[in-house]
């Protein structure tokens, strides 16, 4: 701050306590003048809770899309007017919130729907018979010979891959030690666009990463992947001494097969082969563009 010259202004400030029940708070803060705020709050223009994001957090969201659409008097717009809007402003106001929160299927659903809407009556309720076309085919591209309106879900989960990649390209950023907002159906669709070269193994993470012919060892070995103790280790931790093996559970354990053990021989044979190189880094290849390098465009379209 005093580098900077900028300094905080405490009556513009909030208080909002996260698992303080053990705490006095009014004796810790009372020097400080700072507004108090209970969750849910807003920080730089997102919603903050405690917990899953319901569909009233984002309800600001919805209410600036039916704003924004009332103002326009579709019913008096041509399909061609109503088609640019939704595809250069509708599209565009909830960028930002999807860039940083997952959002729930429903309230993508939610968002979907005001876009149907207003694409094909302007005003009023949708109807089957208002509709010209399915709407899937709608989202589809234009040079496919549709109209090239986003798929909200396709959309959604372009800047959740571009987390996913960040994680490789900024391990040094803080926040990939903690949990990002990518779930499997992110990370399933990313291990398949992308392609891992093994340097060191200390980026490329031994379950998660798809270093085993170009495959996740979990969905290659998933028997095995569903008795280790200790699923985040890098593949350097690993590979360290067989680490891998020993974080299996084993014995006693019920659920030792055939087709267990099967997995078990093929992925120890397979780490036989894997030779760290410690003068090179692990190295991450963006397989849909020229450059190898993530793009917003190209993950949409995976």
């Amino acid at each position: 701050m005093q580098a900077t010259g900028l300094a905080t202004n405490i009556q513009k400030s909030h208080v909002a306590a996260i698992r303080c029940g053990n705490i006095d708070l009014e004796d810790t803060l009372e020097e400080v003048s700072a507004v108090w705020s209970y969750f849910p709050i807003k920080y730089i223009g997102l919603p903050l809770v405690l917990g899953r994001m319901r569909k009233v957090d984002i309800q600001r969201v919805f209410d600036k899309i039916v704003r924004r659409i009332a103002s326009w008097r579709g019913k008096n717009m041509g399909p061609t007017g109503r088609t640019t809007l939704v595809k250069s402003v509708l599209t565009a106001q909830p960028i930002y919130l999807l860039t940083v929160l997952k959002i729930t299927k429903e309230a993508l659903e939610q968002i979907d729907k005001q876009w149907r809407r207003f694409f094909w009556v302007g005003t009023g309720t949708v109807t089957g018979g208002k509709c010209k076309i399915n709407w899937t085919r709608t989202c589809m591209p234009t040079a496919q010979g549709d109209l090239g309106v986003l798929n909200i879900e396709k959309f959604a989960r372009a800047p959740c891959l571009r987390w996913l990649w960040h994680e490789w390209k900024d391990p040094r950023k803080p926040w990939p030690e903690l949990q990002t907002l990518c779930d499997e159906t992110n990370k399933l669709p990313f291990a398949a666009v992308t392609k891992i070269t093994i340097g060191d193994g200390n980026t490329a993470r031994f379950w998660e990463s798809a270093w085993l012919q170009g495959q996740r060892p979990k969905d290659l070995m998933p028997l095995v992947y569903a008795i280790s103790k200790k699923r985040h280790k890098t593949l350097q931790q690993g590979l360290q001494n067989d680490a891998w093996i020993h974080d299996l559970d084993l014995l006693p354990n019920p659920s030792i097969t055939v087709n267990l053990i099967s997995q078990l021989v093929a992925l120890w044979s397979e780490t036989r082969r894997i030779q760290l190189d410690q003068n090179e880094p692990d190295q991450i290849t963006w397989q849909l563009t020229n450059y190898g390098e993530y793009s917003a465009s190209s993950a949409y379209k995976a």
